[in-house]
């Protein structure tokens, strides 16, 4: 897990859609990097446009803006498939097509704004030989325990094995939980030297002014 303050290390990612980018080539650049999974409304309704509106102001302006898809449920619908139907098409689907519609946020059945940013897919290994280290990473970023540590296994293995015995059946996203993000809607931002400065859990209605302060820097 990523501590504030530290610095960020490259995406674990399966593919790209877009141009490769890694985080360690940004320097003297800030980071944004939106995290989402197709099918959760909040993120593709909320924070994608959020991110589109930096990109589109920013990115001249020594902003790098990558968004990270990511996948720890709904497998079935949170596919790189579905993912290059959101960019490349506008199409949305379940959750995520059901809230846009009832909020009168499609055109025409489609996503209106084009995602122009590289968006990297999380690498999810599955089945896994998991280690304590991304068991405890889960635990920590699900949220389940703050601060829980390898000494704490004694003390409270019912929780550890029952997120060892998750991990195994629906995989481990490797960037999501190496990261230590607690769901979708998340971004993080970094500063122009690599280090973590913000990383929520949220659509990110502050993106904005978060990014100039850092661009002043």
């Amino acid at each position: 897990m990523v501590k504030i303050g530290e610095k960020v290390p490259d995406l674990k990612v399966s593919e790209w859609v877009g141009t490769p980018t890694k985080i360690s080539e940004q320097k003297g650049k800030a980071v944004l990097v939106a995290v989402f999974q197709v099918n959760c409304p909040l993120a593709v309704a909320h924070l994608i446009p959020g991110a589109i509106v930096a990109y589109n102001k920013f990115s001249r302006n020594n902003l790098t803006v990558l968004g990270l898809a990511t996948s720890f449920e709904d497998f079935d619908k949170n596919t790189p498939k579905n993912l290059r139907r959101l960019i490349e098409k506008g199409e949305t689907i379940g959750d995520t097509y059901s809230y846009m519609s009832t909020h009168d946020m499609l055109s025409n059945g489609l996503f209106k704004q084009k995602i122009e940013f590289p968006v990297a897919i999380d690498s999810v290994i599955k089945p896994i030989e998991l280690t304590n280290k991304m068991i405890i990473d889960a635990i920590n970023s699900c949220g389940l325990r703050e601060n829980y540590t390898e000494s704490d296994i004694a003390n409270d293995k019912q929780i550890f094995d029952a997120v060892k015995s998750l991990l195994q059946d629906k995989g481990y996203p490797e960037s999501f939980y190496g990261i230590g993000f607690q769901g979708t809607p998340s971004y993080m931002l970094l500063d122009k030297q690599g280090f973590l400065r913000y990383k929520e859990f949220s659509s990110g209605e502050d993106i904005d002014e978060k990014i100039k302060e850092l661009l002043k820097e």
